[in-house]
């Protein structure tokens, strides 16, 4: 169903026709060519993939047939895969810098120093080790994520048997709407946020017939 709702870039997620008539996600909003805007709500998606919605409400908007083999059955787990390499990706990016310390001893070092910004969780940790992540985290009033198991976080941040991890420096704004982009995607039960930022004041943004609203 088209709907004209005004909303802002981070609960959007930009589906685009590729040249050879595809449906694909614009997951690091590069991709050229004409699109449509979806809300990040995968439940939502899958349904209307499933039930021919989408197909009809991107065919409407785009003026254009999208035929059966357009539009990949599988577009929800690709898109997931997307949103959570994107975050490892950062991840990465912050532990080669040494701006993300690993395991329990540095990170309470790191707290104890007053130069914790952030606390990672392993989303498999043990109910003691989430207890006391959290309520560090509360007394300090900084984010935590646990988005992730611990195979995903040692394949990202190139060390066996993640758990725990600490960020020592300022929340980098594009890594905070990351996060908070994959967690609107996954619904509230994937993961745990405490004080999470929304990393960047979201500007709004209405398109030309509005956002595709997948839902119903």
């Amino acid at each position: 169903m088209l709907c004209r709702q005004v909303a802002g870039d981070d609960t959007l997620l930009r589906l685009v026709r590729a040249p050879d008539g595809r449906v694909v996600a614009d997951i690091h909003e590069k991709l050229p060519g004409r699109g449509a805007w979806v809300h990040l709500d995968r439940p939502s998606l899958d349904a209307a993939i499933a039930r021919g919605t989408l197909a009809r409400a991107l065919a409407a908007s785009w003026r254009q047939p999208v035929g059966r083999d357009a539009l990949d059955p599988e577009l929800g787990a690709t898109i997931d895969r997307g949103l959570r390499e994107r975050v490892l990706g950062r991840l990465g990016l912050l532990r080669r810098s040494g701006q993300l310390v690993l395991g329990a001893d540095a990170s309470r070092m790191a707290a104890r120093a007053g130069k914790v910004t952030l606390f990672l969780l392993a989303r498999d940790a043990g109910e003691h080790t989430r207890s006391r992540i959290l309520s560090h985290a509360r007394a300090l009033g900084v984010p935590v994520v646990d988005l992730f198991d611990r195979s995903e976080l040692a394949l990202a941040l190139g060390r066996d048997n993640v758990v725990q991890a600490a960020l020592t420096t300022p929340l980098p704004a594009r890594f905070a709407r990351d996060v908070a982009r994959l967690r609107l995607w996954s619904g509230a039960g994937e993961g745990e946020v405490v004080c999470m930022p929304a990393g960047r004041r979201a500007h709004k943004r209405e398109t030309q017939g509005g956002a595709l609203r997948v839902a119903g």
